[in-house]
């Protein structure tokens, strides 16, 4: 499915200077690199959230086993033993 687009000049020069730099080998190759970015980056994003959010349930985990029975933090967790 060919399609065209105006990038205006400003984009067409960013586009020629990506193939001029040899990081792309053509202006296609250019615009679909710079297209999965944003999709790349927020995939990241979420991977990274998702372990963060992991990591904080196991040290809340923690935090909860060091709690005696009648809710008092067990000395143990904060060095006094």
């Amino acid at each position: 499915m060919p399609s065209s687009y105006n990038l205006g000049k400003c984009l067409e020069k960013f586009v020629a200077g990506q193939s001029a730099n040899d990081r792309c080998s053509s202006a296609s190759e250019s615009i679909r690199a710079d297209l999965r970015l944003p999709n790349d980056q927020e995939r990241d994003h979420n991977a990274r959230s998702e372990a963060l959010h992991a990591e904080t349930q196991v040290g809340l985990g923690d935090w909860e086993n060091c709690r005696t029975g009648n809710g008092a933090i067990a000395p143990a967790c904060i060095g006094l033993t």
